[in-house]
């Protein structure tokens, strides 16, 4: 690996903090827990690879995504680049005899964080994301301790939650959220348009989640698509609301002209073209989708302005 990352991947503030993210960063759901078929642990280093290699300098990683495994492997692909990588981590869930434990209260939040340090060989993170929390615990103060400490500390720089929900996204915002992961991408666009107003206030930053609709907004499936038993995929969509999508994407192939030269290209400039989002975190599963996915990143406009506005029109 190079001794530092080019600059073709631009880089923004997230939201009010003094973290900067790539705009294009690798999350490690889909490499880590395996989540669209097996993945060899040389692919799994080689994907980290070309994405620093291209400029991505942020990275996705949750102890529940490979039970830990995916923080080493990260550690271990990045080298000596780990120290100067942007982490997001996530606290609260994680794998229990093959279940999902979710624990957000103050000890379990420190636990987590401690093992995925040892796990990543860091001492510290960037950014600290209750992973997935229920709108109650969201209400409570039973985090709070932990993101208080944390933060005096030095082990964390900010703070956030993901969440599925405007109503959970406005709660984690009065608790004091610097950071918000939730999705946003061509056909999810109400949430973010909705919280505008509120993240543009406080400060919030946003990690856009799901940029690529899990690979379907790269426009490259059709009717007869088959998803392997192992891909999350086969289970996702019913044969009429699969056939529902892909009437949408077509709608959107519009976008496709001039130096947009694939509907993923697309996807994530619409994505970026928001000035609320810090970087798209990108599921990418070989080097090739990585590579690919860097080269979205770009000088504003990131889409013609008439093309912008005509997706506006489509929401409103």
């Amino acid at each position: 690996m190079s001794d530092a990352n080019p600059s073709s991947v631009a880089t923004r503030l997230l939201g009010a903090t003094d973290v900067r993210v790539s705009e294009i960063a690798l999350g490690l759901w889909g490499l880590a827990a395996q989540s669209y078929g097996k993945v060899e642990p040389a692919r799994f280093e080689a994907t980290v690879r070309a994405a620093w290699d291209a400029g991505v300098t942020t990275f996705d990683v949750a102890p529940l995504w490979g039970q830990g495994q995916g923080e080493r492997r990260l550690g271990l692909a990045l080298g000596d680049e780990l120290q100067k990588a942007v982490i997001i981590a996530r606290v609260g869930q994680s794998l229990v005899e093959g279940r999902v434990q979710a624990q957000f209260d103050a000890p379990a939040i420190m636990r987590d964080l401690e093992q995925s340090l040892a796990r990543l060989g860091r001492g510290s993170i960037d950014v600290l994301l209750l992973h997935d929390p229920p709108l109650k615990v969201l209400a409570t103060e039973y985090f709070q301790k932990a993101t208080g400490y944390l933060l005096a500390n030095g082990m964390i720089k900010c703070w956030g939650a993901s969440v599925g929900s405007v109503e959970a996204a406005r709660v984690a915002i009065e608790q004091g959220a610097q950071v918000l992961c939730l999705t946003h991408n061509l056909l999810h666009r109400g949430d973010l348009t909705e919280l505008a107003p509120l993240l543009e206030e406080r400060g919030v930053g946003v990690l856009a989640r799901s940029p690529l609709l899990y690979g379907v907004l790269s426009g490259r499936f059709g009717a007869e698509t088959s998803f392997a038993a192992d891909d999350h995929r086969s289970q996702r969509w019913t044969p009429t609301s699969w056939k529902t999508r892909l009437e949408e994407i077509e709608r959107l192939r519009f976008l496709v002209t001039g130096d947009v030269e694939d509907l993923a290209t697309a996807s994530l400039r619409y994505v970026l073209s928001s000035p609320l989002v810090g970087a798209a975190l990108v599921g990418a599963r070989s080097p090739e989708q990585i590579r690919h996915a860097a080269k979205a990143s770009r000088t504003p406009p990131y889409l013609p302005p008439e093309h912008v506005a005509k997706l506006a029109a489509q929401s409103a």
